[in-house]
């Protein structure tokens, strides 16, 4: 090595780079908050600055300093896509001037390397490169990048916080990289080869990292990513075998629980399996077992976690005379055989909690290590942090694994401490595991949890001992023990769930097993088949909403169905939480059957239409169902054709009945003013007209819409300006919609006016100036009109109101184009004196009426209060 320059190149792993933004830090941060992270870091277009090695990384960095003249590191975004980084790493090894680079990478660091070697493997730079030093390597994948996108991963793990677990999982689905990790075809099939189905999610198996990730990834990916980009040159290059000139030296963490298998219940509870690796990343991606490969070796450190490994003395020991390139001998800590004596597979004890709770882990002298500390000291807090524990959260699911080769051993502990922070139903279990293997399987029966129930779980050297008490406000409720249950859960038989419904508007199509209804609907419980063990709950998912079902049925209606198709699934849950799977069937449901009456008034004719609801007559195609057909009844036909209608001034009365599919008869009566309708559409109407039509049409908790040219806005309420602003006009009810169509030849603007007029004002006259505009919005002139008031009087209860009409005078006024019309309060006093009621404040409403002279047509209306 003396004539020899070896430069040592550290590459961190994924999160392992600072980085800054602007001059300023934003990874880590400690108890960031998801919205920095948001901000900061995503899009993944925005740029940061790597800055330097994480802490992590210093005590790796200083060992290979004091002990080698030549140590630099390639710091970068973790966020981006693995394949970007390549051409820098490049850069960093063409500049390092010595004649051998040795690579040190960690984790993900491992894989940027090798895409880089494999890129430029014939570039003269990359040549230099003789050693690739890995740890922990994720080769194949792991499932913690499952977990951190489906469920949220806490980093790190233990005592500080830098992100939590909700906010990873938003901010991680914007980074390429973290996908780039999921698990490879090649990780699927090791576990299929041993007869394990690698994935149970929304209640399918996937097996195929396609299938996977098209069922369960790809609508999110697809929002921020391509497929293409992320993983098709990416896995190219990975899938290369790196030069034969480069000794390749693996260094893998054993003997730590590490997830291979996710799947979620029937309830969308996520449950886990485990097999060796170093807690994040499994043997099974870390090891490339290259036995073939004269320059390749493989180191396995017993205990060694995943994030603990460029700190570990033992490791940092071991890269030191990999670099020097000592002979390795096998010891109680590192070996390089699988079937080395020095392997110390698992062996302890994990206990899985099933529910939405939070767990306080407790000592044996029963100070709580974990969870909701119970002290503020800070000394203290210290103290207790000296103790280890591992805690895997992934969903609504905890697991606490005690290791028997370390300090979690479960004899370090005295209980486990269960708070809710909302109602479930809650499991409990025990597995044994020796030598890497499940031995025992012990379990609690499920019980229900809620705020006011802390539950303990009393740990004993001798497990079966175990109990769990269940206390509310200090007193002990109730006490369980533990029960064997069956290792292998795939031998436990089910519970099996039967259910009918009843209804009156019911139908079931037995070619098709679908159910059509409406109305009221009972859903039964007919049957549960216990299984190995006793039933405990009975579960409903309408479109995904829970029901649990108490008392055997279920009462449905509109307020729970959904208009159309409804997905019904039920299962039921025994006593240990074994669940049944999922059983379906679909209930087509309908509010109503037939739209509603549709009604368009235009300048000549108008129609009146009844149609099936679009969901109805859509299911009444497919499934060969009954269609509605209305039946149209006047009163009086002349001017009728069809549903289209002629005006003909008349009060015209219209019935329209249908029978659905259930055989049940609906009707509709209205009342249509055609007077009104043709002055609301001329133009001249006034609000009371419109709340005369929609009395008489028989509407009721109707909504308005005014359509207005080029005004921006929801104009809905029922007033004079919008009336005789708007081209169009929207009345809609429950029942019914109604359209009409404005086709005004002339309008009134008003100069001045008033809505209210006061019977004993010291003003002599009231004058409405106006000009009159044509459908262009140009000014007509010297037209001869006239007005009518119409005054409504009050007579009283049960009498009708009176009605007094009077014209008056409109004068032309040729100097500015506009009209007048002149209202003298004399006069007004004299016509209503003989109705004029002191103790009245007021009198009644008038109708004001600007009417063309030439054909006798009202052009403009506005309602007035006669006020004392």
């Amino acid at each position: 090595m003396a004539d020899r320059r070896i430069g040592i190149l550290i590459i961190p792993g994924t999160m392992g780079s600072v980085l800054k933004q602007e001059g300023k830090k934003v990874w880590p941060i400690n108890y960031g908050s998801y919205e920095h992270y948001a901000n900061t870091l995503t899009p993944v277009s925005k740029e940061v600055e790597p800055a330097r090695l994480l802490i992590t990384y210093q005590r790796l960095k200083l060992a290979l300093q004091h002990n080698f003249p030549t140590v630099t590191e390639f710091i970068y975004d973790w966020r981006v896509n693995n394949i970007d980084h390549i051409s820098l790493l490049k850069g960093k090894i063409s500049s390092m001037d010595v004649d051998e680079v040795y690579i040190v990478a960690h984790s993900m660091g491992g894989i940027i390397s090798k895409l880089c070697l494999n890129e430029y493997k014939d570039d003269p730079e990359i040549k230099k490169v003789k050693k690739l030093i890995t740890l922990g390597t994720p080769w194949k994948g792991s499932m913690e990048s499952v977990r951190t996108l489906l469920y949220g991963s806490r980093v790190p793990d233990k005592y500080l916080k830098f992100i939590d677990k909700e906010a990873a999982k938003k901010v991680c689905k914007h980074f390429p990289s973290v996908y780039q990790l999921l698990p490879t075809n090649d990780f699927l099939s090791r576990l299929k080869a041993i007869d394990c189905v690698p994935y149970f999610l929304n209640d399918r198996y996937f097996d195929e990292f396609d299938d996977f990730f098209q069922g369960v990834m790809h609508e999110e990916f697809s929002e921020n990513h391509s497929f293409d980009g992320v993983f098709n040159d990416y896995y190219k290059l990975l899938n290369e075998d790196i030069s034969d000139d480069i000794e390749l030296h693996e260094i893998i963490g054993v003997g730590k629980p590490t997830i291979k298998i996710i799947c979620e219940n029937t309830r969308k509870e996520p449950y886990v399996y485990y097999d060796e690796g170093d807690g994040t990343v499994p043997l099974l991606s870390a090891y490339s077992n290259l036995s073939e490969r004269e320059n390749y070796f493989a180191y396995f450190v017993n205990g060694a976690s995943h994030n603990g490994m460029p700190y570990k003395g033992e490791i940092l020991t071991l890269i030191k005379d990999i670099i020097r390139g000592n002979e390795f001998h096998q010891n109680d800590s590192i070996f390089n055989d699988l079937d080395s004596a020095y392997y110390k597979k698992f062996s302890g004890y994990i206990s899985k909690i099933a529910c939405p709770v939070d767990i306080s882990i407790r000592d044996n002298d029963g100070n709580i290590i974990y969870g909701n500390i119970e002290t503020i000291d800070s000394d203290e807090i210290r103290d207790l942090m000296q103790t280890d524990y591992e805690v895997d959260d992934i969903g609504s699911t905890t697991y606490v694994i005690f290791n028997d080769n370390d300090e979690t051993s479960i004899n370090n502990f005295n209980g486990l401490v269960i708070d809710a922070y909302d109602k479930g139903l809650t499991s409990i279990s025990l597995e044994k595991y020796e030598d890497g293997q499940i031995t025992e399987r012990k379990a609690f029966k499920a019980f229900e949890i809620d705020v006011d129930l802390q539950a303990e779980f009393l740990l004993k050297e001798e497990t079966e001992q175990s109990s769990l008490v269940l206390k509310k406000d200090g007193e002990i409720q109730k006490t369980l023990e533990l029960d064997d249950v069956a290792i292998d859960e795939g031998q436990v038989k089910l519970p099996s769930t039967s259910i009918d419904f009843l209804g009156e508007h019911l139908k079931y199509l037995d070619e098709k097993e679908v159910y059509i209804g409406k109305d009221s609907i009972t859903l039964h419980v007919t049957d549960i088949v216990a299984g190995d063990f006793e039933p405990k709950q009975t579960h409903i998912l309408i479109n995904d909403v829970e029901y649990i079902i108490e008392d055997g049925s279920l009462n449905l209606d509109a307020n729970i169905l959904a208009h159309g198709k409804n997905e019904i699934e039920y299962f039921t849950i025994d006593e240990y939480d074994y669940t049944e799977k999922k059983k379906k069937v679909i209930l087509y449901y309908f509010h109503n059957v037939a739209s509603k009456v549709e009604f368009l008034f235009k300048d000549q004719f108008y129609l009146v239409h009844l149609t099936e609801d679009a969901v109805y007559s859509r299911v009444a195609s497919v499934y060969g169902l009954q269609g509605i057909k209305p039946d149209y009844n006047f009163k009086n036909t002349e001017g009728v054709a069809g549903y289209q209608v002629v005006y003909h001034g008349i009060d015209r009365e219209v019935e329209i009945k249908y029978v659905d599919f259930f055989g049940e008869e609906a009707s509709f009566h209205f009342i249509i003013d055609e007077q009104i309708a043709k002055k609301i559409v001329k133009g001249s109407a006034a609000v009371s007209d419109v709340e005369k039509f929609v009395e008489k049409l028989n509407l009721e908790d109707v909504k308005y819409q005014f359509r207005i040219k080029q005004k921006v806005g929801n104009h809905k309420v029922l007033n004079d300006i919008h009336l005789n602003k708007c081209h169009a006009l929207e009345i809609s009810s429950e029942t019914s919609f109604v359209q009409i169509i404005k086709n005004v030849e002339l309008d009134v603007s008003f100069e001045t006016s008033s809505e209210h007029i006061s019977i004993n004002s010291d003003i002599e006259n009231y004058d409405f100036i106006f000009k009159v505009l044509d459908i262009d919005q140009q000014y007509v002139l010297d037209l001869e009109l006239t007005s009518r008031f119409t005054f409504t009087i009050d007579e009283g209860p049960q009498k009708e109101n009176r009605e007094i009409v009077e014209n008056f005078d409109v004068e032309y006024l040729p100097g500015s184009g506009s009209y007048k019309l002149v209202l003298a309060l004399k006069n007004l006093k004299e016509l209503l004196s003989g109705y004029w009621k002191p103790e009245n404040k007021i009198l009644g409403i008038a109708k004001l009426e600007i009417i063309s002279v030439k054909n006798s047509a009202s052009i403009r209306s506005m309602n007035i209060k006669i006020a004392q």
